[in-house]
């Protein structure tokens, strides 16, 4: 999911085992939870590098997040594209939930973009374009996704960001961290007072916490492929609330 180099480098780390896992060094720290780059063991000895995501432990202890992030994870495991990074397992390990995602390999289109803006240079038009037509790839696999019973769920992603897409240093592109995906499974249980997502690539129904569909991931897409194209985000010195009202 993210990247296992770092400018600074990882931080002293003792690994520690975590169910079938080894957490080997912390990754990122998010709204949701804490991230970790670990090694999965399965049958037979053989053994992966995955990402865990442990979901902080006050969201595990509401029954209701816990009843919806087991619908939810159930839910992303079936996405299986090339530009997902894809969601192995969930579950629970001594009443902390977890996902286990895979181990992309690269920097995220942030730090890219970040680089290139330090030095005076732009990312090329077509590299750009490359990356925004796999994100789109991506999002129309996940738009178009049915349930078992070939009804559509209905997913959008919500959080299209340049934070949420990686690069590898094959020259994969991919999105991560549906978690803030919503589907039918889980619109009911909707919380109005709760905005979700980054503002600066927020669609205007986004930011005014309004019913949302999937043009609202195509509007992120367009400002991450403005930002990548101009190297500024056409909103970043705007703040939160200028962006609601402007919406």
């Amino acid at each position: 999911m993210s990247t296992l180099r770092s400018s600074g480098g990882l931080r002293p780390f003792q690994p520690q085992q975590f169910g079938r896992f080894t957490l080997l060094a912390p990754i990122a720290a998010g709204g949701m939870g804490q991230i970790y780059l670990a090694r999965a063991r399965f049958a037979g000895g053989l053994e992966k590098l995955c990402v865990i995501k442990k979901i902080l432990p006050e969201l595990a202890r509401d029954p209701g997040f816990a009843a919806r992030f087991r619908e939810e994870a159930r839910t992303l495991i079936q996405l299986q594209h090339g530009s997902i990074a894809q969601v192995y397992d969930s579950g629970e390990e001594a009443g902390e939930w977890w996902i286990a995602m895979e181990f992309v390999d690269g920097k995220d289109l942030r730090r890219l973009m970040q680089r290139m803006r330090a030095s005076g240079r732009r990312i090329p038009l077509d590299a750009a374009l490359y990356v925004a037509v796999k994100i789109l790839e991506a999002l129309a696999y996940a738009h178009r996704k049915k349930d078992e019973a070939g009804n559509d769920l209905g997913l959008v992603h919500r959080d299209v960001s340049p934070q949420n897409v990686l690069l590898s240093y094959e020259g994969e592109v991919k999105v991560i961290d549906f978690g803030l995906a919503r589907s039918r499974i889980s619109e009911p249980e909707r919380n109005p007072a709760v905005v979700m997502g980054k503002f600066h690539y927020m669609a205007p129904e986004q930011a005014r916490n309004l019913p949302l569909d999937r043009r609202a991931d195509l509007y992120a897409v367009g400002v991450v492929l403005y930002e990548a194209i101009t190297g500024w985000n056409p909103f970043e010195e705007a703040a939160p609330a200028e962006v609601v009202e402007w919406a």
